[in-house]
Protein backbone atom coordinates (compact mmCIF):
# COMPACT_ATOMS: atom_id res chain seq x y z
CA UNK A 1 0.00 0.00 0.00
CA UNK A 2 2.28 2.83 1.17
CA UNK A 3 1.54 6.53 1.24
CA UNK A 4 -1.17 8.06 -0.91
CA UNK A 5 0.65 9.66 -3.89
CA UNK A 6 -2.16 12.21 -4.30
CA UNK A 7 -1.76 13.97 -0.95
CA UNK A 8 -1.52 17.75 -1.39
CA UNK A 9 0.60 20.27 0.48
CA UNK A 10 -0.60 23.75 1.55
CA UNK A 11 -0.28 24.99 -2.08
CA UNK A 12 -2.32 22.04 -3.37
CA UNK A 13 0.80 20.50 -4.95
CA UNK A 14 1.03 16.74 -5.10
CA UNK A 15 4.36 14.94 -5.27
CA UNK A 16 3.84 14.53 -9.03
CA UNK A 17 3.15 18.24 -9.59
CA UNK A 18 6.23 19.17 -7.56
CA UNK A 19 8.46 16.63 -9.37
CA UNK A 20 7.24 17.84 -12.78
CA UNK A 21 7.82 21.46 -11.83
CA UNK A 22 11.36 20.75 -10.62
CA UNK A 23 12.33 18.40 -13.46
CA UNK A 24 12.82 15.27 -11.34
CA UNK A 25 12.24 12.74 -14.11
CA UNK A 26 13.10 9.66 -12.01
CA UNK A 27 10.55 10.61 -9.37
CA UNK A 28 7.95 11.30 -12.07
CA UNK A 29 8.56 7.80 -13.44
CA UNK A 30 8.18 6.20 -10.01
CA UNK A 31 4.98 8.11 -9.28
CA UNK A 32 3.43 7.28 -12.66
CA UNK A 33 4.19 3.58 -12.07
CA UNK A 34 1.87 3.76 -9.06
CA UNK A 35 -1.61 3.22 -10.51
CA UNK A 36 -3.10 5.27 -7.65
CA UNK A 37 -1.37 8.43 -8.91
CA UNK A 38 -3.76 10.89 -10.52
CA UNK A 39 -1.80 13.04 -13.02
CA UNK A 40 -4.74 15.41 -13.51
CA UNK A 41 -4.97 16.81 -9.99
CA UNK A 42 -4.80 20.60 -10.08
CA UNK A 43 -2.92 22.91 -7.72
CA UNK A 44 -4.25 26.22 -6.34
CA UNK A 45 -3.69 27.87 -9.75
CA UNK A 46 -5.39 25.03 -11.59
CA UNK A 47 -2.07 23.75 -12.96
CA UNK A 48 -1.68 20.01 -13.48
CA UNK A 49 1.58 18.09 -13.58
CA UNK A 50 1.52 18.38 -17.40
CA UNK A 51 1.01 22.14 -17.29
CA UNK A 52 3.95 22.50 -14.86
CA UNK A 53 6.20 20.40 -17.12
CA UNK A 54 5.16 22.47 -20.15
CA UNK A 55 5.84 25.74 -18.32
CA UNK A 56 9.35 24.63 -17.42
CA UNK A 57 10.15 23.06 -20.79
CA UNK A 58 10.75 19.57 -19.37
CA UNK A 59 10.32 17.68 -22.64
CA UNK A 60 11.06 14.19 -21.33
CA UNK A 61 8.63 14.62 -18.47
CA UNK A 62 5.95 15.75 -20.92
CA UNK A 63 6.71 12.59 -22.92
CA UNK A 64 6.28 10.43 -19.77
CA UNK A 65 2.99 12.11 -18.94
CA UNK A 66 1.63 11.86 -22.48
CA UNK A 67 2.57 8.17 -22.63
CA UNK A 68 0.32 7.64 -19.59
CA UNK A 69 -3.31 7.29 -20.70
CA UNK A 70 -4.51 8.76 -17.40
CA UNK A 71 -3.16 12.19 -18.40
CA UNK A 72 -5.68 14.59 -19.92
CA UNK A 73 -3.83 17.12 -22.13
CA UNK A 74 -6.87 19.41 -22.38
CA UNK A 75 -7.33 20.46 -18.77
CA UNK A 76 -7.40 24.24 -18.40
CA UNK A 77 -5.92 26.06 -15.42
CA UNK A 78 -7.70 28.94 -13.67
CA UNK A 79 -6.64 31.30 -16.46
CA UNK A 80 -8.13 28.93 -19.02
CA UNK A 81 -4.72 27.92 -20.37
CA UNK A 82 -4.04 24.40 -21.62
CA UNK A 83 -0.62 22.72 -21.78
CA UNK A 84 -0.57 23.37 -25.55
CA UNK A 85 -1.28 27.09 -25.10
CA UNK A 86 1.52 27.37 -22.57
CA UNK A 87 4.00 25.46 -24.75
CA UNK A 88 3.14 27.74 -27.69
CA UNK A 89 3.46 30.87 -25.61
CA UNK A 90 6.86 29.84 -24.26
CA UNK A 91 8.19 28.59 -27.59
CA UNK A 92 8.72 24.96 -26.57
CA UNK A 93 8.62 23.52 -30.10
CA UNK A 94 9.36 19.91 -29.20
CA UNK A 95 6.69 19.93 -26.49
CA UNK A 96 4.14 21.37 -28.94
CA UNK A 97 5.04 18.54 -31.32
CA UNK A 98 4.61 15.92 -28.57
CA UNK A 99 1.24 17.31 -27.54
CA UNK A 100 -0.12 17.58 -31.08
CA UNK A 101 1.07 14.08 -31.95
CA UNK A 102 -1.38 12.72 -29.38
CA UNK A 103 -4.93 12.40 -30.71
CA UNK A 104 -6.31 13.43 -27.30
CA UNK A 105 -4.91 16.97 -27.60
CA UNK A 106 -7.43 19.52 -28.85
CA UNK A 107 -5.69 22.55 -30.44
CA UNK A 108 -8.98 24.46 -30.69
CA UNK A 109 -9.79 24.86 -26.99
CA UNK A 110 -10.51 28.48 -26.08
CA UNK A 111 -9.91 30.47 -22.93
CA UNK A 112 -12.72 32.54 -21.44
CA UNK A 113 -11.52 35.39 -23.68
CA UNK A 114 -11.70 33.24 -26.81
CA UNK A 115 -7.94 32.79 -27.15
CA UNK A 116 -6.51 29.55 -28.56
CA UNK A 117 -3.00 28.11 -28.85
CA UNK A 118 -2.61 30.10 -32.07
CA UNK A 119 -3.36 33.34 -30.23
CA UNK A 120 -0.76 32.51 -27.60
CA UNK A 121 1.81 31.83 -30.31
CA UNK A 122 1.09 35.18 -31.94
CA UNK A 123 1.29 37.10 -28.67
CA UNK A 124 4.59 35.41 -27.77
CA UNK A 125 6.09 36.17 -31.16
CA UNK A 126 5.16 39.85 -31.06
CA UNK A 127 6.42 40.30 -27.47
CA UNK A 128 9.76 38.70 -28.33
CA UNK A 129 10.20 40.64 -31.55
CA UNK A 130 9.57 43.91 -29.74
CA UNK A 131 11.84 43.01 -26.79
CA UNK A 132 14.70 41.44 -28.74
CA UNK A 133 17.63 42.91 -30.58
CA UNK A 134 17.59 39.77 -32.77
CA UNK A 135 13.95 39.07 -33.66
CA UNK A 136 14.87 36.57 -36.38
CA UNK A 137 15.93 33.99 -33.80
CA UNK A 138 12.58 34.02 -32.09
CA UNK A 139 10.28 34.23 -35.08
CA UNK A 140 11.83 31.10 -36.65
CA UNK A 141 10.85 29.07 -33.57
CA UNK A 142 7.37 30.53 -33.73
CA UNK A 143 7.13 29.67 -37.41
CA UNK A 144 8.01 26.05 -36.58
CA UNK A 145 5.24 25.95 -33.98
CA UNK A 146 2.80 27.66 -36.33
CA UNK A 147 3.47 25.05 -39.01
CA UNK A 148 2.91 22.27 -36.44
CA UNK A 149 -0.45 23.79 -35.52
CA UNK A 150 -1.55 24.37 -39.08
CA UNK A 151 -0.50 20.88 -40.17
CA UNK A 152 -2.43 19.20 -37.34
CA UNK A 153 -5.59 17.64 -38.82
CA UNK A 154 -7.53 18.54 -35.66
CA UNK A 155 -6.73 22.25 -36.01
CA UNK A 156 -9.61 24.39 -37.30
CA UNK A 157 -8.02 26.73 -39.82
CA UNK A 158 -10.85 29.25 -39.70
CA UNK A 159 -12.34 29.34 -36.20
CA UNK A 160 -15.82 30.77 -35.84
CA UNK A 161 -14.55 33.98 -34.25
CA UNK A 162 -12.38 34.86 -37.29
CA UNK A 163 -9.31 34.55 -35.10
CA UNK A 164 -6.90 34.20 -38.00
CA UNK A 165 -8.20 37.33 -39.70
CA UNK A 166 -7.76 39.24 -36.44
CA UNK A 167 -4.23 37.88 -36.06
CA UNK A 168 -3.33 38.90 -39.60
CA UNK A 169 -4.56 42.43 -39.01
CA UNK A 170 -2.71 42.67 -35.69
CA UNK A 171 0.49 41.22 -37.18
CA UNK A 172 0.39 43.90 -39.89
CA UNK A 173 0.01 46.54 -37.20
CA UNK A 174 3.05 45.30 -35.27
CA UNK A 175 5.51 44.01 -37.87
CA UNK A 176 6.17 44.60 -41.51
CA UNK A 177 7.55 41.15 -42.42
CA UNK A 178 6.13 38.65 -39.95
CA UNK A 179 6.73 35.30 -41.60
CA UNK A 180 3.71 33.68 -39.98
CA UNK A 181 1.42 36.10 -41.82
CA UNK A 182 2.93 35.05 -45.16
CA UNK A 183 2.41 31.35 -44.36
CA UNK A 184 -1.20 31.91 -43.36
CA UNK A 185 -1.98 33.90 -46.48
CA UNK A 186 -0.35 31.31 -48.75
CA UNK A 187 -2.19 28.41 -47.16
Amino acid sequence: KGLDPNIKNNKDNTSLIFACDRGHIEIVGLLLNDKRTDPDIQDKDGDTALIKACKKGHTEIVRFLMDDNRTNPNIQNKNGNTPLMIACMLGHTEIVQLLLKDERTDPNIKTKNGDTALTFLYEKDIRLIVASSNPERFSKRSIQILILLLDDPKFELVPKNTQIENLLVRSEEHTSELQSRQYLVCR
